[in-house]
């Protein structure tokens, strides 16, 4: 509740310092929309997220996942909201934000997101340390791709927003489902942040995610 009130509060607040800065997407032969749009709606939506998981971490919540596995998340994830909002603004090279990408990916296998997709016998078939370095490829891979994928929807109304909300929905319930409950108050304070972000990125959109916010999501 904390991270959708702040986002319905920052949302307009941002989306004026992006109008006030030239932070905006124009019409162009590839946009829909027919005036200046602001960006650096992921200001709101970043910031938001994490004053809400902040907050129920204070009044007693708990995650059940260890801290240095949410802190290697909370940096990796500025990370990309940083070079985000200078896209945003400045429009950064592709090369730039591809670093930035695989920096998150390699952080996210150190703080212990990461595929085990080989065991047992099919360890055995591969000499050390060959299990190791795939599976920590296809982390980093994973990480830089899902984030571009999501990137790539960024423009339309809601869409971006909209299908992370999806994703996030899904994400839930199958945790729930599963019983590995550790990560659903997340899921859940990421959906109502997006719900709240919603009310200004649906259709007319006054704000879009922007590089800083769909990078994020990914």
């Amino acid at each position: 509740m904390a991270g959708l009130v702040t986002c319905l509060v920052l949302t307009p607040i941002v989306r004026s310092f992006a109008l006030r800065i030239g932070a905006v997407d124009r019409p162009a032969a590839r946009r829909v929309h027919d005036g200046e749009v602001a960006r650096l709606g992921g200001v709101a939506v970043y910031s938001s997220f994490w004053l809400g998981v902040a907050i129920y971490l204070a009044v007693g919540g708990r995650l059940g996942c260890p801290t240095g596995l949410l802190a290697t998340f909370a940096v990796g994830s500025l990370g990309l909201v940083a070079i985000g909002v200078y896209d945003d603004v400045r429009d950064s090279p592709a090369w730039l934000r591809l670093v930035f990408q695989l920096v998150a990916g390699h952080l996210a296998w150190q703080g212990g997101f990461r595929f085990a997709v080989l065991t047992g016998a099919m360890t055995l078939a591969l000499p050390d340390p060959a299990p190791a370095v795939l599976e920590y490829g296809l982390t980093v891979l994973w990480v830089a791709g899902v984030t571009n994928a999501i990137n790539f929807m960024d423009g339309l109304d809601f869409l971006c927003a909209g299908f992370s909300l999806v994703a996030v929905g899904a994400l839930a319930a199958v945790a729930v489902v599963s019983r590995q409950l550790s990560f659903v108050p997340l899921y859940l304070a990421l959906a109502a942040v997006l719900v709240a972000f919603g009310q200004f990125n649906r259709w007319p959109a006054s704000i879009f995610m922007g590089d800083s916010g769909s990078t994020f999501l990914g």
